[in-house]
């Protein structure tokens, strides 16, 4: 499985310092935001690393913009739409976005055709589509977002499957990765405190190295192929030495 950062853990560095501390852990990709590789100096900075995008969150590029489950989403769309063209031309093959706050059944409905829509179009870029299930969302737990994912069942959107946000629905990701087979499209990990999404460094929440562990065999058992991507705060004290850390650890037990 390769190992990837997300690197909006480290924004308070310099673009070429983030992009070479991930590399010297022996990183090979990176979780971006569109932000974070938009500007000359970052893409000078990301190929001097020889790091590779591995996937784009379109979550933060859509954050306080009109609704997709909204009656009116069409500016939403336009800006996922170029947020998978992007993805694409950064030679990333993973895309991702979280549920909307409103969980009525015509919210959803609504949710569900636009993803329906850039499903489809984030295939004909030759991007995997990826739903988040996000705590305090319209789809807070991997149960409800794997039952939405499978109504709407369309072959290019699968679920992206969070270990912290399991540890708050009081979920099994290991458990989710076996039983969920080719549904499971990305994996991101982080801890928390099981109460809020705090992303702290591996193993300074509820984590134990025992489940994170587990977390890797049934993905690695479940010939899961996408990356797995190490996520933490930017608030953290210290996030440079979180994600050092996090990133060995994660290559002792198997990721690399």
């Amino acid at each position: 499985m390769d190992l990837s950062v997300c690197c909006w853990a480290l924004e308070s560095l310099s673009p070429a310092e983030m992009f070479k501390l991930i590399a010297d852990e022996s990183v090979q990709y990176v979780d971006v935001r569109l932000q974070d590789v938009a500007s000359p100096e970052q893409r000078a900075a990301l190929n001097n690393s020889d790091l590779k995008i591995s996937s784009v969150s379109l979550a933060f590029a859509l954050w306080g913009k009109p609704l997709l489950s909204g009656d009116a989403p069409e500016a939403t769309r336009k800006i996922a739409e170029q947020g998978l063209i992007e993805t694409a031309q950064l030679g990333a093959s993973i895309a991702y976005v979280i549920p909307d706050e409103d969980g009525s059944e015509q919210a959803l409905a609504r949710f569900a055709n636009e993803l329906n829509h850039l499903a489809t179009f984030a295939q004909n870029q030759g991007v995997l589509l990826c739903l988040e299930h996000f705590p305090k969302r319209a789809l807070s737990s991997i149960e409800s977002t794997v039952g939405f994912l499978r109504e709407v069942n369309h072959p290019n959107l699968k679920l992206l499957l969070d270990s912290g946000h399991a540890q708050i629905s009081n979920e099994s990701a290991p458990d989710a990765l076996r039983d969920l087979g080719e549904l499971v499209g990305f994996l991101h990990v982080n801890d928390n405190d099981g109460k809020e999404d705090l992303h702290l460094g591996l193993l300074d929440g509820v984590m134990e190295r025992s489940s994170l562990a587990a977390t890797l065999e049934a993905a690695a058992a479940a010939a899961y192929s996408g990356p797995v991507s190490l996520e933490l705060s930017w608030e953290l004290d210290n996030p440079s030495s979180a994600v050092r850390r996090g990133a060995q650890l994660l290559q002792e037990l198997g990721a690399s």
